[in-house]
């Protein structure tokens, strides 16, 4: 049984681990697209790039860390974790890195999957095939530019690829976007910048982070008392579950969500007195609609005396300009904080399975509406293939490696299975699939 794993993060490395310690299969192969493992937290190296669910549970619950600083850890202590991960039970050799996995083909005369992959460095490229594929790419991987800033000729980066060779100190530098990767970089880029503009088109509901250094005598008790860790990111999991109240309809949920919105405003207005800026930072949306961020220092930020923030549409972007309705602003530096294609889970690895069915293109002639699948893990006509952190599987109210932790564990219950079976293939229903989808709230 031959395994290739696509993607050497959270999901990629936890795959690894568990079909070796559970099913004893060391035939299997690692390929990621960067130089080290990390995926998304070896890419966004912004300042301020943190995580926004507590440390002790966004970690690997067989492989707890008694030892993290923060209780919102920040980039570099999460990628020296994985790497760590990645040390311990020995990933590294098994890995290939970059290395562009171009295509995974099914063969329905072999019954394997074709892959081919390109080494980034030489342009070398390469086949193999494998009985099964785990693809463990991950949503924050492919950056969403707006088309019009290709007009920009001045500096500019995104924050998924951050450029530390660009010097923003005492620079003119202009922040576009209002998500998690923006309120985190924004009160660092402020802190350098001669002045900075935000481009604010939707503000978001925003609570406080409250982060703090775990102290040594807390650390020691995660090291040597037994349980007491356990407990820790269990009562952590927990409170995060109650957020999902905020996300719910019903009368008690909307009360909630009213109370938390109401707790929101009044936390931003005590940080922000212009009654203009409150107005452009009060969110016109219900709570949950869109990521509830945490922060201790964004609103804050906005009333600097070296920051402005617009709300306007941007109407165009010039070659050395951002116009909007009532401004227009000649940035050196733009940073865009626009977040990620999440919808391209694949792209630009191309999955063709049976038939020759290429899966984003029969997504995309489904105008990219909800893809039969099975717990986002499983697609029919794509055997033996199995998907980490796929489609309607992404968490808003907590740990996303909880969720990578149980689809594991079926993935290997699958294998398991097929296994046993001595079985070619496996291949999800297409009625389980059905009626999954019509269970599914819309």
């Amino acid at each position: 049984m031959k395994i290739i794993i696509v993607g050497a993060g959270f999901g990629g490395l936890c795959a690894a681990v568990q079909i070796e310690k559970q099913l004893g299969i060391d035939d299997y192969q690692i390929f990621e697209s960067n130089d080290d493992v990390g995926g998304t937290w070896y890419a966004n190296r912004y300042p301020g790039a943190a995580c926004d669910i507590p440390s002790h549970s966004y970690s690997l619950s067989f492989e707890p860390n008694p030892n993290w600083q923060h209780h919102y850890s920040y980039q570099p202590e999460i990628l020296a974790y994985l790497q760590h991960v990645a040390k311990k039970y020995d990933l590294y050799r098994r890995t290939q890195f970059s290395v562009h996995v171009d295509s995974t083909t099914w063969n329905e005369e072999t019954h394997m999957w074709d892959v081919i992959y390109t080494d980034k460095k030489n342009g070398k490229q390469s086949h193999t095939s494998a009985n099964v594929v785990i693809t463990g790419c991950g949503p924050l991987r492919v950056p969403k530019s707006p088309k019009e800033f290709e007009n920009f000729k001045g500096a500019q980066m995104h924050t998924a690829r951050w450029n530390s060779d660009i010097d923003l100190k005492g620079k003119n530098v202009a922040i576009v976007g209002s998500g998690a990767s923006a309120v985190q970089a924004i009160p660092e880029v402020a802190k350098v910048a001669g002045h900075l503009t935000v481009y604010l088109r939707t503000p978001p509901w925003v609570f406080p982070r409250f982060n703090f250094e775990h102290p040594e005598a807390l650390k020691s008790v995660f090291r040597n008392v037994p349980g007491a860790q356990w407990a820790w990111r269990s009562g952590i999991w927990s409170a995060n579950e109650l957020r999902i109240l905020l996300m719910k309809r019903g009368w008690i949920a909307s009360n909630v969500g009213k109370a938390a919105e109401w707790g929101a405003d009044l936390l931003m207005k005590y940080y922000v007195k212009d009654p203009v800026l409150q107005k452009k930072l009060t969110p016109n949306y219900s709570l949950g609609c869109k990521r509830i961020l945490v922060t201790d220092d964004f609103h804050h930020s906005l009333t600097l005396p070296n920051v402005t923030v617009i709300t306007d549409r941007i109407e165009k972007v010039e070659k050395d300009a951002i116009v909007t309705k009532d401004d227009r602003v000649k940035p050196d530096v733009v940073i865009l904080a626009t977040g990620f294609s999440t919808d391209q889970f694949w792209n630009p690895m191309r999955v063709v399975g049976k038939g020759g069915v290429d899966l984003m293109d029969q997504w995309v002639a489904n105008d990219m509406g909800p893809l039969d699948h099975y717990l986002g893990i499983a697609i029919p006509e794509y055997p033996n293939m199995f998907h980490l952190l796929g489609p309607n599987t992404i968490l808003g109210h907590n740990t996303v490696v909880f969720m990578i932790e149980c689809q594991v564990e079926l993935i290997v219950q699958a294998i398991r299975d097929l296994m046993k079976s001595g079985a070619v293939a496996l291949e999800v229903k297409k009625d389980v699939v059905k009626k999954m989808s019509e269970e599914m709230p819309s």
